[in-house]
């Protein structure tokens, strides 16, 4: 529909970026993301999606980590302090082996939205890296009630009743991060088949701006 209505617009320009992402073509992304920013600095969210794909596609560089830092930044100074944008700040201060910076990001995400499931994992993590397991316990507990199809939530919530000698309750989140992570591929198998499908009928992005 946006291709219809607005088809040179910057929400457009999300929008092909946001498919992008979704194919796994995070340096295309980028490019449209940056797109849709000089036609409007102020669409909501981008900057956040900028700075993910920056981020995801070379985590390990150090110059993609600054420039995505750079963007959550502006993302906190045109839009407000989030959870999500501290989350991210954190991952990216661990990527650099900088664990207190993380740890001041995670404990500032979960203080901003206490519900946010990756501000929950993160502060397990960073229980977990010091030998805090079961202080870990309630931020996973809470991470599986709030989404209960999150693999990573599960497994690390088996490793801590391993480590507590808790073996049935280890067992049991082991099963459902298997289940979970089987049926996770079985529908990324399912949507690459579609996708590629759809490309081979007609290039969804044939009539999109470049």
């Amino acid at each position: 529909i946006f291709a219809i209505l607005a088809p040179n617009s910057a929400r457009m320009q999300q929008v092909i970026a946001e498919r992008l992402v979704n194919q796994g073509d995070l340096k295309g992304a980028v490019i449209h993301y940056k797109k849709c920013l000089q036609m409007n600095p102020h669409v909501p969210g981008v900057r956040y999606e900028l700075a993910e794909a920056i981020f995801e596609s070379a985590p390990t560089d150090r110059a993609a980590q600054l420039e995505a830092q750079q963007e959550l930044d502006a993302a906190a100074k045109s839009e407000g302090d989030s959870a999500k944008v501290e989350c991210e700040l954190a991952r990216i201060a661990l990527r650099q082996s900088d664990s207190e910076r993380s740890k001041q990001h995670y404990t500032r995400a979960y203080a901003l939205n206490p519900h946010d499931v990756d501000a929950e994992l993160g502060m397990a993590r960073t229980l977990m890296s010091s030998d805090h397991d079961r202080d870990a316990i309630q931020y996973l507990r809470s991470a599986v009630d709030s989404d209960p199809l999150n693999s990573e939530a599960h497994y690390r919530l088996a490793r801590v009743y391993k480590n507590l000698g808790m073996d049935a309750e280890a067992a049991k989140e082991t099963r459902l991060f298997q289940e979970i992570k089987q049926t996770k591929a079985q529908v990324r198998d399912l949507y690459r088949q579609m996708n590629k499908h759809s490309q081979l009928v007609e290039d969804p992005t044939s009539d999109f701006p470049q």
